[in-house]
C-alpha cells in the first residue's frame, strides 16, 4: 500500500568554503506528481559541525530547472550529528531533489542517504499555468476569462510562485470562487509577499479552494514580475 523510492544512495561529499553547496543533478530528481503524501527517511553516516547548522533540504519544484526549487525550511534535516530522521514533505510540488546548505560549516565531509515512502496516491493530478511571466506596476486583478477551473482535480493544490523580479512592497493574493462571476471571487487565504528580498521560487499548499481561481496584486510599490503555477491532486484510495 506504499511505494519506496531511493532518492539518494549513501553518498559522501566534501563541503568547502570556496565551492558552491552541493545539490542533486536535475536528471536525478524524482517526479512525485502522482503521490499525495510522501515521507523522507534521512540517514546521516558522517556529520559536520557548524553554526548555523549545515542542512540537507528536500527541495521541490514545478518545473525541472535549477532556479525553481524551493528549499522550504520544514523539509530539512541538520547534518551536525550522525543519526536518522523522518520528515513528511510539505508543499509537495511535482519534482523533489536534495540540496545542501553549508550554514556555518567552513569545511568538512558529510555522508547521507535519502529514501522516500509514498503513502497516498493521487487519483488525478493536473498542472495549470495560471499566469505566464507578467510584469505589474499597479494594483491589478486577473480577468475572469483567465481564471482556472480546477473542476474534478480540486483536492490538494500546490501553488508555486516564481518571482522573477520583486517590487519595493506588494502582495499577490490567490482568489477563488464557486461560480465564474466577478463579484463571487474572494480571498482564498493564500498570499505571497512580492516585495524587496523575495525574488525566487516559493510554494504553498492548500486543501480549501473553491472551483475557480485567479490572482490579484495589492499594496504594490514599484514593479514586480512573476509566474504562477498550480498542481492540483485529487486524492484517491491507496493502491499497490
Amino acid at each position: 500500500m506504499f511505494r519506496h523510492i531511493e532518492l539518494q544512495r549513501p553518498r559522501e561529499m566534501l563541503l568547502t568554503a570556496s565551492e558552491s553547496p552541493p545539490r542533486q543533478p536535475l536528471d536525478e530528481a524524482v517526479d512525485l506528481s502522482e503521490f499525495a503524501e510522501v515521507t523522507a527517511a534521512v540517514r546521516i553516516f558522517q556529520a559536520v559541525a557548524g553554526a548555523p547548522a549545515p542542512k540537507v533540504y528536500l527541495a521541490t519544484a514545478m518545473q525541472l530547472y535549477d532556479d525553481t526549487f524551493d528549499t522550504g525550511s520544514a523539509n530539512a534535516v541538520e547534518l551536525t550529528a550522525v543519526g536518522k530522521e523522518a520528515v513528511t514533505l510539505t508543499k509537495l510540488a511535482r519534482y523533489v531533489r536534495w540540496q545542501v546548505a553549508k550554514g556555518g560549516a567552513s569545511s568538512g565531509t558529510v555522508q547521507f542517504s535519502i529514501d522516500l515512502i509514498a503513502k497516498r496516491h493521487a487519483k488525478d493530478a493536473r498542472e495549470y499555468r495560471l499566469q505566464d511571466a507578467k510584469s505589474v506596476a499597479a494594483t491589478e486583478v486577473q480577468i475572469i476569462e483567465e481564471a482556472v477551473d480546477l473542476g474534478e482535480a480540486n483536492g490538494s493544490v500546490v501553488v508555486a510562485l516564481r518571482l522573477l523580479s520583486e517590487a519595493t512592497t506588494g502582495t499577490l493574493i490567490l482568489e477563488h470562487a464557486a461560480v465564474l462571476e466577478e463579484d463571487a471571487f474572494m480571498d482564498s487565504g493564500v498570499s505571497f509577499d512580492i516585495g524587496a528580498g523575495e525574488a525566487g521560487f516559493t510554494t504553498t499548499q492548500t486543501d480549501d479552494l473553491l472551483r475557480f481561481v485567479r490572482w490579484s496584486v495589492t499594496a504594490l510599490s514599484g514593479t514586480a514580475e512573476f509566474q504562477l503555477d498550480l498542481l492540483a491532486r485529487q486524492i484517491g484510495p491507496n493502491r499497490d
